[in-house]
């Protein structure tokens, strides 16, 4: 993993890892307040079909190493990472802000999409596939 401190013009340090990862892996908080940064904490860019940013809020899951989030086939988010993975997501913590780029994937295996469903972030109660984010 690349990792590019973006605090250098303030004599910061870049984060190490991974204390960043423990963070992760401890879970954090994503709905204004609810113990978190009193914001919506996650947010996934994706390609439009012109090559076009397109920024949404998501909520993710960080599990085996990698962010996962749910999307419709229809949504703009999925019909924009069907046509092209690349995407960033970025996140804000009290701890850290962190963006990270990668690819996204799609999961359609039954048992690991509901063990996501069930562990994960739910805005609502709609199904969709789950989409893994690989950095």
């Amino acid at each position: 993993m690349d990792a590019t401190n973006l605090a250098e013009l303030y004599d910061l340090p870049t984060l190490d890892w991974d204390r960043i990862r423990a963070g992760l892996d401890a879970g954090f908080p994503q709905a204004p307040g609810a113990g978190g940064p009193n914001r919506h904490t996650c947010w996934l860019t994706t390609l439009g079909p012109d090559g076009s940013p397109h920024v949404t809020a998501v909520g993710a899951l960080w599990a085996d190493g990698a962010f996962w989030f749910e999307t419709g086939e229809g949504t703009r988010k999925g019909r924009n990472l069907a046509r092209d993975p690349r995407c960033a997501l970025s996140l804000a913590t009290e701890e850290f802000d962190l963006a990270v780029h990668g690819s996204a994937e799609r999961v359609t295996d039954p048992a690991t999409v509901a063990a996501m469903a069930r562990d994960g972030p739910r805005k609502d109660g709609r199904a969709g596939s789950t989409t893994r984010g690989r950095h």
